[in-house]
């Protein structure tokens, strides 16, 4: 009977050995200090390569999370994201990691929170009940294969705040020494000409600054004290169950640094029929189908060098009004240019 109930006793120790070295977590990047962060516990890992991952990262969170060591790990469950979300959210604290950045929605899919612990940060984003398009996405941008419809994708994303990549600067060849040469006897001046006085290059003419009040189609330039803008290519399909987008650029033609303070409060978006729209995300540089990282409302860009462009992608997500004709996109302020107007036209 003890002979059993010592068999019984070891049995049920290993299974309790087992469970408690079965947590997966993603460690810390190299040389870095601090707590791994759990991961979801049924979940498949997925096999990605590094460029893959960055640029996943990049396109799904924004460039800036790269600044930073870091290490990646995504997963794979059948589990729903509302049930990786109840498990995740009581085994990151029990590691010793604070919450950040609550859990919030790109879109009614894809939900993303930020974690902290120490010099450490860590994203989590879930891709919830994953579609055929979607799948098609992930497997042509990322290489991402095994992927199953209904699924949820796990995304986890460690870095430590403290390592900052540094930028690599380009190796200069350096330029050899001229052999010398043999010193000739010297060829008499020529008798000087008479100098030609160069003509001087007429200076571009300023453009004129766009009239107050007037109201602009995409594809058309807002001009005030040496700075532009122009909203060029509405889609009413932008992805990432987005109903508006564009892009827009911003020049810097005064010929010198300016401060301009441009925020995204000073930007607005309505409709013909006096709906105004907040759920506006951003991101630098052309549009893409991926979710932007950026609410709208946390654009600062508070000086521009001379000759300087900012691009931007804007993406309007929410239920547009019925029978919309119209979308204004009105700028308050924007450095030295105030009040442009742009209207898109919904197509019918």
């Amino acid at each position: 009977m003890k002979r059993q109930l010592f068999i019984v006793s070891a049995f049920v120790l290993l299974i309790a050995i087992a469970s408690c070295s079965s947590q997966p977590s993603l460690k810390p990047p190299n040389d870095s200090s601090g707590n791994a962060i759990p991961l979801y516990p049924n979940a498949q890992t997925l096999t990605i390569s590094q460029a893959d991952s960055e640029s996943l990262i990049s396109d799904l969170l924004g460039s800036e999370f790269l600044r930073y060591s870091s290490n990646t790990r995504i997963s794979l469950t059948e589990d729903t994201a509302s049930q990786v979300q109840e498990k995740l959210d009581k085994l990151v604290p029990d590691a010793k990691w604070r919450l950040e950045s609550d859990w919030f929605n790109f879109d009614r899919s894809v939900k993303v929170s930020i974690w902290r612990s120490g010099d450490l940060r860590a994203s989590i984003v879930l891709v919830d009940n994953l579609n055929s398009e979607q799948i098609n996405d992930f497997t042509r941008y990322y290489g991402l294969s095994g992927l199953k419809s209904g699924a949820t994708l796990i995304i986890t994303h460690i870095w430590d705040t403290t390592k900052v990549i540094p930028t690599p600067t380009p190796t200069e060849t350096p330029i050899p020494s001229p052999t010398p040469r043999p010193t000739n006897t010297p060829i008499p001046s020529p008798t000087p000409r008479p100098t030609d006085t160069p003509t001087p290059t007429p200076s571009p003419t300023p453009q004129p600054d766009t009239a107050p009040g007037t109201i602009l189609k995409p594809g058309e330039v807002w001009y005030q004290g040496g700075m532009e803008m122009r909203l060029k290519n509405p889609t009413f399909i932008p992805g990432c169950d987005g109903f508006l987008g564009f892009e827009m650029t911003i020049t810097n033609n005064t010929g010198g640094e300016i401060v301009t303070n441009i925020s995204g409060l000073d930007f607005s978006i309505a409709d013909n029929v006096g709906q105004s729209y907040s759920d506006i995300w951003i991101r630098e540089g052309a549009a893409t189908q991926s979710c932007y990282s950026s609410r709208l409302n946390r654009l600062e860009i508070r000086s521009m060098a001379a000759g300087q462009r900012v691009d931007l992608a804007f993406r309007v997500l929410g239920k547009p009004a019925q029978n919309v004709t119209q979308f204004t996109i009105t700028i308050y302020q924007a450095g030295r240019i105030q009040n442009a107007v742009w209207v898109i036209d919904v197509p019918r």
